[in-house]
C-alpha cells in the first residue's frame, strides 16, 4: 500500500491510499482533490483529472481515479459507478481495489440516501438545508415515507420519530388484535 497526497484549492491535505500497483500506473497524472457538499451537509470528496489529447475517453474529458482503478482491475464501468465501500475517515480516502465495488447509478442513490442517517447519526433524521432545520421522516411499509416534522435540534427529531413509531406499532397491534 502506498499514499498519494493531494491538495484541493483551499490548501486542505487528503491522502488517498491505493494499492502498491496502482500507484505505480496513476501516480504518474495530475490529480485534483475536489469537495463537494450533498443537500444533506455531508461531503463528498472525488479525485479527478482531465484527459490529455490521444487518451482513450476524449481530450479535456473528466477521469475519476476510482473508475479508472476499477476499469484497471478488469470491470466494465459502462452504465456503472465506483463505490467506496468503507467511507472517507479523518481525511483519508481508501482507493485500494479491496474498498471499491462497481454499482449501478440507482443503487448508488440509494446508498447515499440511506447514508443521510449517518450525518445525525439516527436513522430517519436528516438536516433540511432549505428550512435549516432537522427532519424526521419514517420509511411505510407500503413504500412511501411519512414526513413527521422539521425540528431545532436533533434529539427533538429522534424523540418525535420514536414516539411516532411507538404510536404506529401499537396502533397496528390493536388492529391485529381487533375481534379477537
Amino acid at each position: 500500500m502506498r499514499v498519494l497526497s493531494l491538495h484541493n484549492k483551499a490548501g486542505r491535505l487528503i491522502d488517498v491510499l491505493l494499492d502498491d500497483e496502482d500507484y505505480d500506473a496513476f501516480s504518474q497524472h495530475k490529480w485534483q482533490l475536489a469537495i463537494r457538499e450533498r443537500s444533506d451537509g455531508t461531503e463528498r470528496l472525488v479525485v479527478k483529472r482531465k484527459r490529455l489529447q490521444g487518451e482513450v475517453g476524449g481530450q479535456g474529458k473528466t477521469a475519476y481515479l476510482s473508475r479508472e482503478i476499477l476499469e484497471a482491475a478488469g470491470h466494465r464501468m459502462e452504465g456503472l459507478v465506483a463505490h467506496l465501500i468503507d467511507p472517507p475517515v479523518d481525511d483519508v480516502l481508501d482507493y485500494r481495489r479491496a474498498n471499491l465495488q462497481p454499482i449501478t447509478k440507482s443503487i448508488s442513490f440509494q446508498k447515499r440516501s440511506s447514508m443521510k442517517a449517518v450525518a445525525s447519526g439516527t436513522a430517519g433524521v436528516t438536516w433540511y438545508r432549505r428550512n435549516r432545520k432537522w427532519r424526521a421522516q419514517v420509511s411505510m411499509p407500503d413504500g412511501t415515507t411519512k414526513h413527521i416534522g422539521f425540528f431545532r435540534s436533533i434529539e427533538e427529531a429522534a424523540d418525535a420519530r420514536a414516539r411516532f413509531l411507538r404510536n404506529y406499532r401499537a396502533l397496528q397491534e390493536d388492529i391485529k388484535n381487533y375481534g379477537n
